[in-house]
């Protein structure tokens, strides 16, 4: 938990802009900010030395991302409304992974409208860290949806393809993202 990076800056500015709080120090629900110094560029320890515990709600916390894009952060706050503490961490790489996967989906469909390269390019793109980043609080998840779906339909754009409304919503998603 918490290994991706600046996750623990990245959530604590979400549960920020869950309370409509928009700039740092932030109130958080009890998120262990310092829990990874542990083992924070130590390859030898076990990031166990952490132990998950959360401290007390209602903890003010300082964010290292209040030059990030919102849109993250923004994202990200949806589940707070509904839980909090270490489930809602958990739920909250949840919530972003189904936003990114539905984005990868998206694009996948639109490769394979179009050729068999387009589609095993965008295979090949998908790599074990875009994957990683995906599943974690971090801008980089989101950054790899973007591109694919600005990608994809971007390379439509060469005069032989028809465009289609959803190849202009596609790259319209992405930019915005």
């Amino acid at each position: 938990m918490f290994s991706g990076a600046d996750e623990t800056d990245h959530l604590v500015r979400a549960q920020g802009f869950s309370r409509f709080d928009f700039s740092s120090p932030y109130v958080t629900d009890g998120i262990p900010v310092g829990a990874v110094a542990c083992y924070r560029f130590q390859p030898d320890i076990p990031a166990t030395c952490n132990g998950l515990g959360w401290n007390e709600s209602g903890s003010v916390e300082e964010s290292r991302t209040e030059n990030y894009p919102p849109l993250l952060h923004a994202i990200s706050a949806i589940p707070y409304f509904f839980v909090d503490g270490l489930f809602a961490t958990y739920v909250v790489r949840l919530w972003l992974v189904v936003i990114n996967t539905i984005g990868l989906c998206w694009a996948i469909h639109l490769s394979l409208r179009r050729s068999e390269w387009q589609f095993t390019g965008l295979l090949l793109s998908l790599t074990p860290t875009a994957f990683f980043a995906i599943g974690t609080v971090s801008p980089t998840g989101l950054a790899v949806t973007a591109s694919v779906l600005f990608a994809i339909p971007a390379l439509n754009l060469d005069g032989t393809h028809q465009i289609h409304r959803s190849d202009v919503l596609a790259m319209l998603t992405g930019a915005v993202m």
